[in-house]
C-alpha cells in the first residue's frame, strides 16, 4: 500500500465512524486529502480502533515523518 492508499484508507475508516460523516467526498488532491485527514483526527471522538487502522496509521505516519525530515534536511 503507497501513501495514497495508506491516507484514503485512513480516511474512509473515519468517515465511516460516524454516519453524518459518510456522504463527504474524499477528494483527489493529495493536500486536500491530508487536510482532510488531519481534520477527522482532530474531531474524532475517543474509542478503540482496529488493529488494521493501527498498523495502517503507523506506517503512514512514520512514512510521512521521514520524507518531512528528509526535506528539511535538504
Amino acid at each position: 500500500m503507497d501513501q495514497r492508499e495508506k491516507r484514503v484508507y485512513l480516511i474512509q475508516q473515519l468517515l465511516n465512524e460516524k454516519k453524518e460523516y459518510r456522504t463527504i467526498p474524499i477528494p483527489d488532491d493529495e493536500e486536500e486529502q491530508k487536510k482532510l485527514l488531519r481534520s477527522l483526527t482532530n474531531i474524532r471522538q475517543t474509542h478503540a480502533v482496529s488493529q488494521d487502522f493501527l498498523t495502517v496509521q503507523d506506517s503512514y505516519l512514520h512514512r510521512f515523518i521521514l520524507k518531512k525530515h528528509f526535506v528539511w534536511i535538504r
